[in-house]
Formats: C-alpha cells, structure tokens, sequence
C-alpha cells in the first residue's frame, strides 16, 4: 500500500484527508491525482464508488493553495440539476476548511443565492451546460470573474457526449478559453463509455495540453439475474410482476423502469399488495418530493424506490443493496451505471436483476447482460457540424459581444472538434440565412453582426403573461437543446406535486377526474389554462389514470440489436449461452425455450447480416432486420419519403 502522502503534498490537505478516515486511495485517485498534478488534460474512467469527484478536485484543491488562486478558478460541470445540489454539499465539506467557497447555479437556485454569488465570488462554481450558457451570454456581471478559470470538471461524460448538449458544451469550452485566453486545464469523469477517445477530443477540444485517458475499471463481481412474467393478460401482468418484484426486493433497492408511467403503475401495483414503504421518483415529480425520498431511503425509512433515470446517475443514495429493471434499460451503458449504484463499495458484489414480461424481453435482457459483463459497450456518436446548434451559438456570442465580427465568431466554433470541419462556405451560408429572417443584421459602420429585430420577438421575457403565437419562446429557452415541453404543474394547496404534459390535460382531463402522480391519488379540482395549473385534492379512490407522458423512450441501439440476433442463433443451434455471473431464473429460461421451440417448429426465417426479411399482412410491408433503433427510423423516412413522392 502506497502511503495517501505520497500523493498529495500539502499538510493541510493531508490532514483532511486523514479526517475523511482515508487511509489509503482508490485505484482512480491513485492513477488520476499524478496526472492532473502534472497538467495533463484527464478523461477518468471509473465504477460508481471510486471517488472519481474526490479524484479530480483534490489535487486542484493543491495547486489552489500553492499558487494564489482569484475566482471563479473551478467550473464544475454536470448535466443534471439533481445532481448539483449533491456536488456542492460534497465539495463544501473541503471548501470550507481550506478557506475556498463553492456555489451552485441552476434555474431552482433561491434568488437569495444568485445575490450572495455576485457579492462573494465563489472559488468553485457547479452549472449544467445551459447554466454556463446563460452566464457566457447574458451575464455581463458575473461573466468577467470567467476569466480567471484554470480548471473545468465535466460530471458523466457519457451522458453528455451522444446528444447535442455535447455540442453545446463543447462550443461553450472554446467561448471560455476565449475569455480566460488561457488553455485552461480539462478534467472528464464518467463510469462508462465506449469508446473514451472520441469522448476525450469532444471535451478537449482545441487544447493543446498533453492528455490522458485513464480507465481505472478494476474487476468487480457483478451478478446478473433474469427473471419473466409468463402471460399475455394485461390485466394480470402488472399483478404477477409486482409478486415477483416483492420476492426479489432486499433491504434498500432501486427499481428502475423505462418511463414515468410505468413508474406510477408499477408503484400502485407494488403498494396493493402491502409495499407502503416505497416512493416514486421521476423527473415529472416535483424537485422537493424527490430530495425528500432520497433522504428518507438513505436513513432507512423506505425499503426501495420506484425510478427512471432520474436515479441512474451519481447521487449519492448510501448502501444501495440490489438493482431491479423492470424489463431492458435498451442501453448496455445504461445498464451497467445502473446495476453500478448497488454494491456502492468498492470490495462488494453489485447484484441486480432484469424483469421480463415476454421472451423477446427474456432474449434482450440476456443479450444486454452478456455484452455488458464483456464491457462491450455503445460507441458515442458525435453529431457532425449540427446547423441548429451552430445557429444558437452565433446568436450566443452576437448576445454576448453585442457586435462582434463573424470572422471572430468562425474561428471560435471551428476550434470545437465537431465544427472542425465547418467551411466558411456553409458558415456564410448560416449567416446570410439568420440575416434573411431578422435574427441578425449587418452594422455597416462598424462591419461587425448584431442582433435583429426578430430576435427579442421570437425569445421573449414574460410570455405567460402576454398575447403568444405558436412561433414564439420563452427567454430561457434559447439557452438550451433540450426541448421544452408544455406542461400543467400540479399542486395541492401551496405544495408543488408535479407536473403532467400539456397534450394529454388538454385530451384527457376533466375537472372530477382522479389521476396518479407523485405515487398518489388526486382528484381535479380546477384546471386553469392560463397559469398552466391543476389544482387538487387529494382522493381515497382505489381506481386513478396514469398520465401519458411524451417522451423518447427506450431506444435500442444497433450493437445491442446485432447481439440479440447473433444470441438467438446460438440458441437455435443448442450452443452454450450460459455464463457464471448469470443467473436464469425457470420463468425466464420457460419463455426462452418457448421462443426456439417455436421458430424451430413454424420454420420461421430469421434475417442475419446479408438478409433481411419482409412480411406482407394484408396492405402492409414488415421489415425485418437487426438494425436497432437509429437504422430503423432512418429507414422508415426514406421508405415514407419515396411513396409520398411517388403517389402524392
């Protein structure tokens, strides 16, 4: 065991680290702290329980006391808001004894904390991508204390780097070196990701310090088991699987689902047969009900919690004993995060077990497990030169300058490694289109863009309270790729429950009606379109509707699809599937069994890498391949495509 003062000089850190009870570090702070301490750029790769936070600050926390450090030095970047106010309390017990300050910045932040920010510039400041985007455009106050940052710290990689938040961010990272005109030091942390070299070049960017890719995955034991619900009646199948879920469940578990609504059905289910310790916690429950069930399951007070991927990521939930997904995440990376927050110690088992509810279910569940015990993971796939997020971008930094030439503009994005590619060409071609419509406009004098007339038309600031047209937004909406979504927020009395999707209040709901939200039952009392609010009561009722939410989804990747396929053919042709770290319950293997048998007995054609197999049933075409999700719906737009021209 090598000493804990081997890898951090400063006594006073030392001492800390000594009052944390520390006696020695995880293989990820051992291999990451030297890297940093050197300057290296650090992608880090490590289980959930590793420390990976810890890994990256200590050292910063160092340089920091060595060298005299002006704020804001740190920017700590994650992509959910759940996960900052976690951050920040973990960063604040060392904050506070080294004499450094942390803050918070997320649109729930009270305003009494915004004040407090630009009274007392914080050392450390903990954002998502659309935080640091509101401060870089429209925060001349606070966005000069940007140019003393010497570090950036991006949380969960792997959930930021396959969607356009990653482009976002990535844009943002080069508009901040601009500011500091400082190749500022780059730190990635992520518990899994396929491929780390593209994630490393989307975050590095145009860095030109030495970087590190550090994958500190030590064997862990991970215990899979897959279980099914054998029936074809709905009305059944929530009733069986809830009995199966009350066998499996110890002491502190997680029980993930693939959608909000399934979480309230399924917490119904579990609650009539006698679970009553047991929460609901999606992103449509509203924030304080949410924290408040996190704590209640880290003292104990709940047995489990009813969950989407709200819970996937890195709060720190204590103990969790055993994970259970009720039917496939879809995602091998998922997955594993998932079964990740079980066994949260590094010396323990993660235990965590896959409900089905049909043999395709069964075949996904087992595809899925064996890819992941094999860390055969989904590559990202890093959106080339997306036009829409480049236009926000160039309107972002119209906004931040308030003239600015486009040639400084072009040279800023080019640096973001997926704009390395943008031509001037189409860069041109962008500016001439955002000209067009009014978004910017040309200052001839000073030969430089601004914005236009359509602008503060289109993003508006009190909207809810002024006449609206489909084509205009709220403010806060420029600042993001996430779509918004229209919603009703519900409340009882003055507490905030939730909240429901505009579309399905709008079909569906009618004042007496009762529904299910928060794992409870309400009964409508008013609905007021104009201040998009329910108000409720809550309601003794047995029978509630579970709301629609509008979502993506699961969405099965390709890698996964070709495995379920290249699995099904070893079975058909009695290979071995087994492995020791998987455990098939009798349903499971009953339902899987089921499924050779049958395609063996019907000879039914299965398609394989050079074939794909169409159906006719009646005035429909059924095309069959293992192309997973993406290949799918790209398929069905050039099919839908190619009739349409032909016979419209």
């Amino acid at each position: 065991m090598i000493p804990v003062n081997n890898y951090i000089g400063n006594e006073v850190l030392r001492s800390l680290v000594k009052e944390r009870g520390w006696n020695d570090f995880t293989l990820a702070q051992k291999l990451a702290i030297p890297k940093i301490k050197e300057g290296y750029n650090v992608l880090l790769i490590a289980p959930t329980g590793y420390g990976k936070t810890e890994a990256a600050i200590l050292p910063i926390f160092e340089m920091m006391l060595k060298n005299e450090t002006k704020p804001v030095a740190v920017v700590y970047i994650t992509p959910l808001k759940a996960l900052i106010n976690d951050i920040t309390r973990r960063l604040k017990w060392w904050t506070d004894k080294l004499g450094f300050t942390v803050a918070r910045k997320h649109g729930d932040v009270p305003s009494y904390e915004k004040v407090k920010r630009l009274k007392n510039v914080p050392h450390i400041i903990v954002t998502t991508p659309e935080g640091l985007e509101i401060d870089l455009d429209w925060a001349p106050k606070f966005r000069k204390y940007y140019s003393n940052v010497k570090w950036v710290i991006i949380d969960e990689v792997h959930e930021i780097v396959q969607s356009k938040r990653g482009i976002q961010l990535s844009v943002l990272l080069e508009r901040l070196k601009e500011i500091t005109q400082e190749d500022f030091q780059r730190i990635g942390l992520s518990a899994t990701i396929g491929n780390p070299e593209v994630a490393a070049k989307l975050i590095f960017g145009s860095s030109r310090r030495k970087y590190a890719i550090i994958n500190a995955h030590e064997e862990k034991n991970m215990i899979f088991e897959i279980d099914s619900v054998n029936t074809n009646d709905d009305e059944k199948l929530w009733d069986l699987a809830s009995r199966k879920i009350i066998k499996h469940i110890e002491e502190q578990s997680l029980i993930f689902v693939n959608s909000r609504a399934a979480a309230e059905r399924l917490h119904e289910a579990l609650e009539k047969h006698g679970l009553n310790n047991v929460g609901v916690h999606h992103s449509s429950v509203s924030k304080e009900i949410r924290y408040k069930l996190e704590n209640m399951l880290n003292s104990g007070k709940l047995s489990c919690i009813v969950c989407t991927k709200t819970l996937e990521l890195g709060i720190d939930l204590g103990n969790i004993n055993k994970i259970i997904q009720f039917q496939p995440p879809g995602s091998i990376t998922a997955l594993l995060q998932r079964i990740g927050r079980s066994g949260h110690s590094i010396n323990t088992s993660s235990k965590g077990l896959i409900l089905c509810l049909n043999s395709v279910d069964v075949l996904e569940a087992l595809a899925t497990v064996m890819l992941a015990l094999n860390r055969d993971l989904e590559e990202p796939c890093v959106f080339e030169c997306p036009l829409d997020v480049l236009a926000k971008e160039v309107l972002g930094i119209i906004l931040q300058y308030g003239k600015v030439d486009p040639n400084t503009i072009y040279r800023t994005i080019k640096k973001a490694y997926p704009y390395r590619k943008l031509t001037l060409n189409i860069f041109n071609k962008l500016i001439n289109y955002l000209t067009r419509n009014g978004l910017i406009c040309w200052d001839p004098q000073e030969r430089k863009l601004k914005l236009g007339s359509m602008f503060f038309k289109i993003w508006r600031f009190n909207l809810e309270h002024g006449f609206k047209t489909w084509w205009m937004k709220s403010f806060s909406e420029f600042f993001t790729t996430i779509s918004e979504r229209s919603s009703f927020q519900v409340k009882y009395g003055n507490q905030v429950i939730g909240d429901i999707d505009a579309h399905y209040v709008y079909r569906f709901l009618r004042v007496g009606d009762v529904f299910r939200l928060s794992g409870r039952n309400w009964r409508v009392v008013e609905i007021d379109d104009s201040l998009m609010r329910i108000n409720v009561i809550s309601s003794a009722k047995d029978e509630a509707e579970i709301p629609i939410w509008r979502s993506g989804g699961v969405r099965r990747p390709a890698k996964l699809s070709k495995a379920m396929g290249y699995l099904l053919s070893k079975l058909l042709s009695e290979s071995d599937a087994s492995h020791r770290n998987i455990v098939m319950r009798e349903d499971a293997l009953v339902s899987l069994k089921k499924l050779v048998s049958e395609i063996k007995s019907k000879k039914i054609k299965l398609p394989d890498e050079k074939t794909m197999i169409v159906e006719r049933d009646g005035n429909e075409y059924i095309f069959l391949y293992w192309m997973g999700q993406n290949t799918a719906e790209t398929l069905a737009h050039i099919l839908l495509y190619l009739i349409s021209t032909k016979y419209t």
